[in-house]
């Protein structure tokens, strides 16, 4: 059943993402002043783009002041208490597992993948330059930016602190 479930739900996001990429201007009509720019040029800045947003996030904890430290601490602090609950939690979700609540799961696990969330942003970034729309391309950017950096920063902290989702050991 989850099976056939994620077969029809892919097939619908599929067919919403052709929508928007066949018609983004007619959703997110452009200015007619718009000035022209190259492909290369446009590519050229977002990734420039990338590279600061990349820089000025993952090097703010330097420019910290004493309140964005205690509230890093606070929220360390915090995510530190909740481990000693981790094995009554976990104990308990063996304990209450059934059909129903892994099908339920499974699609959750199925969508929360990196992979569509990077598929949507590259087509609507790509629907955006395609239509020239920079609305809809730098949407499509900050989701890829977002999605990606958010990725890096829960991998690096999960491989310092001994954490990884339950299913990879």
């Amino acid at each position: 059943m989850t099976e056939r479930l994620f077969m029809n739900s892919w097939r619908l996001w599929l067919t919403c993402l052709v929508v928007i990429l066949q018609s983004p201007s007619l959703l997110f009509p452009q200015p007619e002043n718009t000035s022209y720019r190259s492909f290369g040029s446009i590519l050229a800045d977002d990734a420039k783009t990338v590279w600061q947003d990349a820089g000025s996030i993952f090097l703010s904890p330097l420019h910290f002041n004493g309140g964005a430290w205690l509230t890093t601490g606070a929220i360390a602090g915090g995510t530190a208490i909740l481990f000693s609950v981790d094995a009554p939690a976990r104990s308990m979700a063996a304990r209450n597992q059934s059909s129903t609540a892994d099908n339920l799961f499974a699609i959750g696990r199925q969508y929360g993948r990196e992979v569509y969330g990077l598929a949507f942003s590259g087509g609507l970034y790509i629907g955006g330059l395609a239509s020239n729309n920079n609305d809809v391309r730098l949407t499509g950017l900050m989701l890829f930016e977002s999605i990606t950096f958010a990725g890096i920063t829960t991998t690096v902290i999960k491989s310092l602190v001994g954490r990884t989702r339950p299913y990879v050991n």
